[in-house]
């Protein structure tokens, strides 16, 4: 007689219980909820875990845990894990109504921002740490000012840091276009 932790090993492994997972959840969410429909069941008592094994509701009893892990909107795994997992749909069906040009300009965006962001972090490793610290405060204030004020460093001085920065990424991003 196999045990409860025997079952769901076994569950794990079955070829049935992969084709549910890949039918029903998208692929990038397969191994967040791989791990929350393991808890689920090992929360389960052993007696409750053979006796659905025995019977014929197992596998639907599963798939409804995954179903309800996964759709519910007030399940745990959508409001801590992902709590855009509408979006997906939402996002699909605006691309399909898309022209072909309105979707290449997309792309070109994503990508410019990609390599916008790929520039700035590239300089901000290879700045020295008082210039990474200064234009660090200066993009979570956006007020050379206020910096001035907190750190007692002169308004000129931040102004001539964050200039100087602002110009390092600006020349690898042309560098990376």
């Amino acid at each position: 007689m196999a045990n409860k932790n025997a079952i769901i090993s076994e569950l794990f492994v079955s070829e049935w219980y992969n084709d549910a997972l890949h039918t029903i959840v998208e692929s990038y969410h397969i191994d967040d909820l791989n791990q929350e429909v393991m808890m689920v069941l090992l929360s389960k008592s052993e007696e409750e875990i053979i006796r659905l094994h025995k019977s014929d509701y197992f596998r639907w009893y599963v798939v409804r845990v995954i179903m309800n892990i996964y759709r519910m909107p007030k399940s745990k795994f959508v409001t801590e894990n992902n709590k855009y997992m509408g979006m997906p749909d939402s996002i699909k069906m605006k691309l399909e109504s898309m022209s072909d040009s309105d979707f290449d300009k997309l792309i070109e965006e994503d990508m410019i921002k990609e390599l916008r962001l790929q520039a700035t972090n590239e300089v901000l490793d290879s700045l020295y740490w008082y210039d990474k610290e200064i234009f660090k405060l200066w993009m979570a204030n956006m007020n050379a000012k206020k910096i001035a004020r907190d750190t007692t460093i002169s308004h000129r001085e931040i102004l001539r840091v964050i200039t100087n920065v602002k110009t390092k990424i600006r020349n690898r991003f042309i560098e990376l276009i």
